[in-house]
């Protein structure tokens, strides 16, 4: 892991020959934890679990006006909205 700001503020010959594979990957890892946690929140149901699912919108909606508060969290909120 690396913080986005001092990955940035590296030299482009500065960073790893890596680094413009990690958004793939990143994507990649996102996709399978998600379909690995609906595979077992419907295994937990079947086996007679309840399975609570919090009201999202009005943390999505209080999450839109966060950026005013915490600018140094855009980039983070950001990605928060996109979920």
């Amino acid at each position: 892991m690396v913080n986005d700001k001092k990955f940035l503020a590296l030299r482009p010959t500065s960073r790893p020959p890596s680094a413009p594979r990690v958004v793939p990957a990143e994507q990649h890892y996102n996709e399978f934890v998600a379909k690995e946690q609906a595979q077992l929140l419907d295994e937990f149901k079947k086996k007679g679990m309840e399975v609570l699912t919090p009201d999202l919108a009005p943390f999505r909606e209080r999450i839109k006006t966060a950026g005013r508060q915490f600018p140094e969290y855009a980039p983070w909120l950001a990605k928060i909205r996109g979920l």
